[in-house]
């Protein structure tokens, strides 16, 4: 899924960046809002 419609306006950096992430989120490695907020006593 690619929320940036032209990444083309991107600088090499932050494309990286987005590609750290998004492998980040498939491996798991994320907290969803219900989690923060359950931690946080929200």
């Amino acid at each position: 899924m690619n929320l940036i419609e032209d990444s083309q306006e991107l600088n090499e950096e932050t494309r990286e960046e987005i590609a750290l992430v998004r492998a980040e989120i498939k491996e798991g490695k994320f907290h969803t809002l219900a989690e923060v907020k359950k931690e946080l006593n929200l």
